[in-house]
């Protein structure tokens, strides 16, 4: 087993730069090619937004899934396994710095959306027209109601997080 897992630091569209794990699927391919890392490296990727619960609850649905955004790769590097171990993974779908600023919204919507729920594909969308706003260096900022809707999210799936310690810990 992999003494080192990749990790990146990413950039959330409220400013926040968070340092992630990076998905099962993309440790797999940097341990086979590491120059990889240039293609994640400003780019775009699917991140939740808040924790994940690993212990799916009996009786529960999907809603237990955090709400999922996108943020820019600003540091690619390993950390040793028992310490990257406690980040949160991200999704596996990222697209290339060389292609999110050029392509249309539509595109690189269509690719990073992959089968979220409704909620999530709209705050991909709201986060998509961020980075592309910010890269062309036009006057952005997030979504004013994107960002309260997902706040609202988050705040929701905390408070599920510590129902659910309180019940099974």
């Amino acid at each position: 087993m992999t003494e080192q897992l990749w990790c990146a630091k990413i950039e959330r569209t409220d400013g926040q730069t968070i340092a992630y794990r990076l998905s099962g699927d993309l440790q797999h391919a940097l341990d086979i090619d590491v120059a990889g890392q240039r293609h994640l490296l400003h780019g775009l990727i699917v991140i939740p937004l808040a924790p994940y619960i690993f212990a799916k609850p009996m009786g529960t649905k999907d809603d237990v899934l955090p709400p999922y955004g996108v943020g820019f790769v600003t540091q690619i590097y390993q950390q040793a396994r028992d310490e990257a171990i406690v980040l949160m993974p991200t999704r596996s779908q990222f697209i290339d710095h060389v292609y999110w600023p050029k392509d249309t919204r539509e595109n690189v919507r269509t690719y990073l959306q992959h089968d979220y729920a409704w909620l999530n594909k709209k705050q991909i969308d709201a986060d998509i027209d961020y980075w592309q706003q910010r890269e062309n260096k036009q006057q952005c900022r997030p979504n004013p109601f994107w960002h309260v809707v997902s706040d609202y999210r988050i705040q929701r799936h905390l408070r599920r997080i510590k129902a659910y310690r309180r019940h099974h810990e």
